[in-house]
């Protein structure tokens, strides 16, 4: 077997890995992770070990690498990590860069399994070889038809044909070599394209509070991961984001005089880009995006109408109800008072220098 172990992982966490034989391999593999330089360019590199060598792809920060057979060369192992490498970020999208270590283990090493026994056993897994072999195959019809006709003495006029027949085979083969370049570019195209997706929803206002319907669509600014990309809604109240990739994002919708709650959109990538979204404040799933306000913006502060007890509670209303009581309705209490106890006291507050109450209110009739 060509290929022995490989794994996935961003930086020095692994994210997955799988190993067919019983090796030290992913000790060995862990300690090359650590000499991988952080930044972010990329780069091919191959490390020698005793019979063993590691080839190591790194690429938008995921790093790849496998441990393969001397004999195995550098191309097939290269083109087993550009595939595990584009299955990887297909299959996971951005989850990749905030994964916890081994959280792909599961389910992603039957992938790496199936891969290294592919890329190990399975003939058809180098193309370059197989077109190699087949024109090597052709070149060897040739000199063998071309050695009979000089043994046999045919006529020169065969030797014509067979030769234009050759040509023929090997014009077949240069089309088969252009078809398979134009095959891989496009797939490339593809996989590309499938990266993004597009988002499209609807903003729509109650006709019981949409003054100025109109005018409002135009002022109303639809704006995806706080800035990140900003439209603005179509005369019917649509708005779409182009080349969104998969993961999870906020939309956010701002209007003059209305509050629209944040809204979570899920793209998943293994669902073809299928949609989910979740409003952040009621934390109700909605089975389309479709965006409505959840109330009036207020800005200016409401005028209280007057109120007659309002007033009678305020400080300034109490104390000129307790004046009240006091001028109207004391010399009533003092008239209930006997004269006897009435004199004595007013004669004690005389003699302490304080001023008789009969003094400061006026005289009871």
């Amino acid at each position: 077997m060509a290929i022995l172990y490989a794994l996935v992982a961003r930086g020095t966490v692994v994210l997955a890995e799988f190993t067919a034989t019983s090796t030290n391999a992913s000790t060995i593999a862990k300690q090359i992770l650590e000499k991988v330089p952080g930044n972010n360019n990329d780069s091919n590199v191959s490390y020698s070990q005793d019979r063993y060598v590691f080839h190591v792809k790194r690429t938008d920060g995921l790093t790849v690498l496998c441990m393969a057979e001397e004999t195995a060369g550098r191309r097939i192992p290269f083109a087993f990590l550009e595939d595990i490498h584009q299955r990887f970020v297909r299959t996971y999208g951005r989850a990749v860069h905030t994964a916890q270590a081994y959280a792909m283990n599961e389910e992603f090493s039957r992938v790496l399994s199936q891969q290294i026994e592919y890329y190990s056993n399975d003939p058809n897994a180098d193309r370059i070889n197989r077109i190699k072999g087949e024109m090597s195959q052709v070149r060897d019809v040739m000199i063998e038809n071309i050695d009979k006709v000089l043994d046999r003495g045919e006529r020169l006029e065969l030797l014509v044909d067979k030769t234009a027949t050759m040509q023929g085979n090997t014009f077949r083969f240069r089309k088969q070599a252009r078809r398979f370049r134009s095959t891989v570019w496009w797939r490339n195209c593809k996989l590309t394209t499938e990266d993004s997706y597009t988002i499209t929803g609807r903003v729509r206002i109650p006709a019981s509070t949409a003054i100025g319907h109109a005018a409002k669509f135009s002022n109303i600014n639809v704006v995806l991961n706080g800035g990140q990309n900003i439209t603005f809604l179509r005369p019917d109240g649509y708005f779409s984001f182009h080349k969104v990739p998969a993961g999870t994002h906020l939309i956010e919708v701002y209007a003059l005089g209305f509050f629209f709650s944040p809204v979570r959109v899920d793209v998943s990538a293994r669902h073809h880009g299928k949609v989910q979204a979740t409003l952040t404040e009621t934390r109700r799933s909605l089975t389309e995006l479709v965006l409505e306000p959840l109330r009036a913006d207020q800005y200016y502060e409401l005028r209280e109408p007057f109120n007659v007890m309002a007033i009678l509670k305020s400080p300034m209303g109490l104390m000129v109800g307790f004046m009240v009581v006091v001028v109207f309705l004391m010399p009533k209490l003092m008239e209930n008072i006997d004269p006897e106890e009435m004199k004595r006291t007013q004669e004690e507050l005389r003699n302490q220098g304080v001023p008789s109450l009969s003094s400061l209110l006026p005289a009871s009739r």
